[in-house]
């Protein structure tokens, strides 16, 4: 098989040699570029060049623009494919920015909870120690009242039986 270099046709040995050698001076590119100019002409309609051609290079060209045809085709295919792979990447960081912003305003809201929580507990603790507080001081009441009462019926008792005594 040969193909078509800038200047000349060669056998695929020795583009595949020529394509190595690129590779070895340039490792970042994996193949040459091969005839940009005919593809403008072809896609200018322009096939003069062609003219005069044996018809084995003839054939061999036409080879080359199927393989070409073949090519673009799938170079479409994977852009598309790109394109749309771009537009579901898109969604998803939309979707990831939208989740990481109700996560955000959820830890928000969950501090704000927390520290009422805690402002809630403080006071409930508060609470409990003035209720033992007060408990204890109805205690000492309770406790007074039951000795003022025992003092006042002592009273009442002995006023009594010194009333009963003088009767």
């Amino acid at each position: 098989m040969e193909f078509f270099t800038s200047s000349c046709f060669c056998l695929q040995s020795d583009w595949e040699q020529i394509c190595g050698e690129h590779r070895q001076r340039n490792p970042a590119y994996s193949t040459l570029v091969w005839a940009p100019h005919i593809r403008h002409q072809d896609e200018l309609g322009s096939h003069e060049w062609k003219d005069g051609l044996p018809l084995k290079a003839l054939s061999n060209i036409e080879e080359l623009e199927k393989q070409r045809d073949r090519l673009r085709k799938e170079l479409q295919q994977r852009q598309l494919q790109i394109e749309s792979m771009e537009q579901v990447n898109t969604k998803q960081k939309q979707k990831f920015d939208v989740e990481r912003m109700a996560y955000s305003a959820m830890a928000t809201d969950n501090k704000l909870l927390m520290e009422t929580c805690e402002q809630l507990e403080k006071k409930r603790h508060r609470l409990e120690y003035d209720l033992q507080m007060k408990e204890a001081q109805l205690l000492q009441i309770e406790e007074g009242y039951t000795q003022k009462k025992k003092q006042l019926d002592e009273q009442s008792h002995k006023v009594r039986k010194s009333t009963f005594s003088q009767n």
